[in-house]
């Protein structure tokens, strides 16, 4: 097997040579291009990680929520029945992900639980 090292050193000489690397990847209103660094691309060779959602900085779980739920953060309330809300309590899509993890986190509610 080809060493990290080995891999990060041949990718960082080919983006000093000028190349880029760059993936499409699904997002709220269509898709999004990301720049990959030598270490982020090598991650993705050598241990298989979910690409999307490392390059988004989101876990495997949160991105598939902010994709699944088109950019809305869904409210945190608890319904009569033990579930959860399934509201939108953000006003509009969020397409940027930290921004969208910085709502998740602030444990919004909607309108109807008090939002």
């Amino acid at each position: 097997m080809v060493e990290r090292a080995k891999i990060i050193a041949a990718l960082s000489a080919a983006q000093n040579a000028g190349c880029a690397f760059s993936v499409n990847i699904p997002a709220p209103m269509g898709g999004m291009t990301v720049t990959l660094t030598a270490e982020a691309l090598a991650a993705c060779i050598l241990d298989q990680v979910n690409l999307p959602a490392m390059v988004t900085g989101l876990t495997p779980a949160e991105y598939g929520e902010w994709i699944e739920q088109g950019g809305h953060v869904r409210c945190c309330a608890t319904t009569k029945s033990g579930a959860q809300c399934r509201n939108s309590a953000s006003r509009m899509s969020l397409i940027d992900p930290a921004e969208w993890k910085a709502v998740l986190d602030s444990k919004p509610y909607c309108p109807t639980h008090g939002g």
